[in-house]
Parts: structure tokens; C-alpha cells; sequence
């Protein structure tokens, strides 16, 4: 019998993806799986490859962990990247630009080629007297696998780090975060003064729901490394 990628201890590791080889477990939302076909990347069969993303069949060239870990895979333009969100880059910047705030707005799914809903979004411009997180972006934007996603491939941060990610969220996992964790939480996700979003959300933000009378909903959750607070996104299928 085989044995299990989180258990074989060639492979590198990714410290801000620590389930990236957790296969068979959805919620861990694993961004590697046994495979005998050949990287994309380096051209070898190491036994291991980038997921076949379960949420839009993303045909991006499937890769092996050591190619990602090396940065090789991302010098292919085709090769979807992480983006290392810079929002907490402004909760202690004094005087920061103003935000710009996009409305949530229908497009076309690259991966896929299908309608999808977009959420909506802030954009935070560069503050001329603050350095970005150069070090964090280059290590997930670069060198960290995606995790598999519905709309967008946002990394979360706090403390000026990237943050941990930990997989997909359960109405338990949520309700479980502390209030202060959950008022950011709802503010980050715009529905702080939107009670209704926010029990929607809760309600059927399962990996896998069969209640088509209702949107379902994804949320994935990062911990801070630095202070240990737990925050994400929800998004939209």
C-alpha cells in the first residue's frame, strides 16, 4: 500500500499550507494528490502533483510540490499564483490613502469560462511610508501552493504576515471564533451590518451543500502567526 502524502517525509513543506498533502479530507482543501502523470514543470513523475481543483475544474498545468517549493512552477504565466492581501498593512499606518471600494459585480470565471458572481471587494492603495511585506508576499506568491478556491486566490494576512491557512470552515468552525474574531471576520467580509448575510453565510457555508433553494457558501480560514487570531474569506459559488 501506498504510503499517504502527509505522511511521506521527502516532500517539502510549505509552513503558511501545513494540510497542503492532507488528501481525502475536504475540509483541509488539499492543494496536492498521489498522481503518476508527469509535472508540467520540470517534466518528472515523482508520484505527486497539484489537485485537480474540485470547485471550477481548473485546467491550470498541474504541477509537483517541488517545483512550487522552488519557484520554478510560477515562472509560467499560466500557473495560477497566490496574492498576499495588504489590507491589515493599513490598521496601524497613520493618515493611509483612502480605500477604493469595488461593488460585488458579475464576470467570467477564467478557469472555467462560466459566469460567476464576484464579491466585492477594497482596494487599498500603496502608502508611499510604509514598506509592504516583501518578504511574506515573495514566500506565498512564489513559493506556496493556491488553495483551491470558487472566485479568487486572496491570501489573508494580520500582524503585517501572511497568515496560515488552515482550509474550508464549517457553521461550528465559525461559531466557534471569538467575538472580536467574529466582528472582524463580518467586517472583512461586508456583512458587519448585514445580520441576514451573516446567518446565510452560516447557515450553508458547508464544503458540499444540496439545498439548491439557497447560494452556498465557502469560507476559508487563516491564522495569524504572529498573535494567533483566526480570520478569512466567504465567497460565493
Amino acid at each position: 500500500m501506498a504510503t499517504p502524502l502527509s505522511q511521506r517525509d521527502d516532500l517539502p513543506q510549505f509552513p503558511c499550507f501545513p494540510y497542503a498533502y492532507e488528501e481525502g479530507d475536504s475540509l483541509k482543501n488539499p492543494a496536492f494528490e498521489a498522481s503518476d502523470e508527469a509535472c508540467a514543470c520540470c517534466g518528472k513523475a515523482r508520484g505527486v502533483l497539484t489537485t485537480l481543483d474540485p470547485f471550477g475544474g481548473n485546467p491550470a498545468p498541474r504541477v509537483c510540490p517541488w517545483c512550487v517549493a522552488d519557484g520554478s512552477a510560477f515562472e509560467n504565466e499560466e500557473q495560477p499564483r497566490n496574492r498576499l492581501d495588504e489590507t491589515t498593512l493599513w490598521d496601524e499606518t497613520p493618515d493611509p490613502p483612502e480605500p477604493v471600494h469595488e461593488p460585488a459585480y458579475e464576470g467570467i470565471n477564467p478557469f472555467t469560462g462560466e459566469k460567476t458572481m464576484y464579491r466585492a471587494r477594497t482596494i487599498y492603495p500603496k502608502h508611499p511610508t510604509v514598506a509592504p511585506f516583501e518578504e511574506s508576499a515573495e514566500e506565498i506568491e512564489k513559493r506556496t501552493p493556491i488553495y483551491n478556491s470558487w472566485q479568487g486566490l486572496e491570501w489573508w494576512s494580520h500582524c503585517r504576515q501572511a497568515g496560515v491557512y488552515l482550509g474550508i470552515a464549517t457553521r461550528a468552525m465559525l461559531e466557534a471564533l471569538s467575538e472580536d474574531e467574529i466582528v472582524e471576520f463580518r467586517k472583512n467580509n461586508r456583512c458587519d451590518d448585514d445580520e441576514e448575510l451573516w446567518q446565510e453565510i452560516l447557515a450553508h457555508c458547508e464544503p458540499c451543500g444540496d439545498d439548491e433553494s439557497y447560494e452556498e457558501w465557502t469560507v476559508h480560514l487563516f491564522k495569524c502567526p504572529e498573535c494567533g487570531r483566526t480570520g478569512g474569506y466567504a465567497e460565493c459559488t
